[in-house]
């Protein structure tokens, strides 16, 4: 897959799919996510992407998950 059905906003999404596939390499990843690893082993990502992507970015997208995981978890435990 090279992502070529994907344009525009559509396909920034691969920049979060990247941070989540990223994380898993991480010695304790706070987002366990062994799909997006797999799907973003599908893609060929442009190097316009490749340039605007940073550690930074990977390092928030995983905490905003994680901080998210927390209040569903929170939520679902009390409800």
């Amino acid at each position: 897959m090279n992502g070529r059905y994907l344009s525009g906003l559509p396909r920034t999404l691969l920049f979060t799919l990247r941070a989540r596939a990223e994380e898993q390499n991480q010695p304790e990843p706070l987002v366990v996510d062994p799909v997006a690893a797999e799907w973003f082993g599908r893609v060929e990502p442009q190097q316009t992407e490749i340039a605007a992507y940073s550690h930074i970015f990977q390092l928030a997208t995983a905490v905003r998950a994680h901080i998210y995981d927390q209040i569903a978890q929170s939520f679902i435990t009390h409800h």
